[in-house]
């Protein structure tokens, strides 16, 4: 099953100013990270030639990703395998991809689809989080290679059904921060904005207009987005910016 929200439009100039100083260091910590998660044996346009994990429901799950980056994602899903158990027997080894594990978007403004998905290995036990990003033009700017498949290790309790594998990946839960607080910038909020912090376990809130009585509501609005990207909520903690310091961040971007 898949999982989508929509949420309302707006555009604050200055608001989105604040929020990509916000998410800059989050592109670049995920852009390292997809990096390592690539294998270096592999050269672009030789994966068809090299073994892979067969994702047997794919097109079922997730209709329109890129036939064209098929061979590349089930090939970096054996990388992660054959990390957590390098010996193990992939003899007619099937992955699947659980449902009601799939959170979906589409981002009108960049042109980018989102996809985070659970991807279960029944024969050998192992399970793990995949989050995907691809667009219809292949040519969209905003469509970085280096961040287009990222497998992590499952960490909500409530998504291991494995509970013996012991699940261990080269990224942490930074990682994962990170993920959410790029995509948070594409949200288009009503009346505010957000995104992490530079340590990665805030949530730094921006009003529109300071002083309102919505700012719980703000809060309750990031947590229904961080969570429809398959990614829990409770990750973070959530504050909401003053009038002061966002006064002093306009200031210092206007020295600039």
């Amino acid at each position: 099953m898949e999982n989508s929200i929509d949420f309302k439009n707006t555009n604050y100039p200055l608001l989105a100013f604040i929020v990509l100083q916000l998410s800059f260091i989050v592109v670049t910590i995920i852009s390292i990270v997809s990096l390592l998660n690539k294998s270096d044996k592999i050269v672009e346009g030789d994966y068809a030639e090299q073994p892979s994990i067969t994702i047997d429901n794919l097109a079922q799950a997730i209709p329109n990703f890129p036939s064209d980056n098929i061979e590349e994602l089930q090939h970096i899903l054996l990388d992660i395998v054959q990390a957590n158990d390098y010996n193990v027997n992939l003899a007619n080894t099937k992955a699947e991809i659980r449902d009601g594990g799939v959170f979906t978007h589409y981002f009108p403004l960049p042109n980018l689809n989102y996809v985070s998905a659970l991807v279960d290995v029944p024969e050998i036990g192992q399970s793990y989080q995949v989050f995907l990003q691809f667009s219809n033009d292949k040519y969209n700017e905003n469509l970085d290679p280096n961040d287009s498949i990222i497998f992590l290790c499952i960490t909500d309790p409530n998504n291991i059904i494995y509970p013996d594998f012991n699940c261990t990946d080269i990224y942490g839960q930074k990682t994962r921060n990170a993920i959410a607080g790029k995509y948070l910038r594409y949200f288009d909020f009503d009346g505010f904005g957000a995104g992490v912090s530079q340590n990665l376990d805030e949530i730094t809130i921006v009003p529109a207009v300071f002083g309102t009585s919505n700012e719980q509501s703000f809060i309750e609005q990031t947590k229904t987005a961080i969570g429809s990207l398959g990614i829990s909520p409770e990750l973070f903690t959530y504050r909401i910016m003053q009038a002061e310091e966002y006064n002093f961040r306009i200031n210092v971007g206007n020295m600039n």
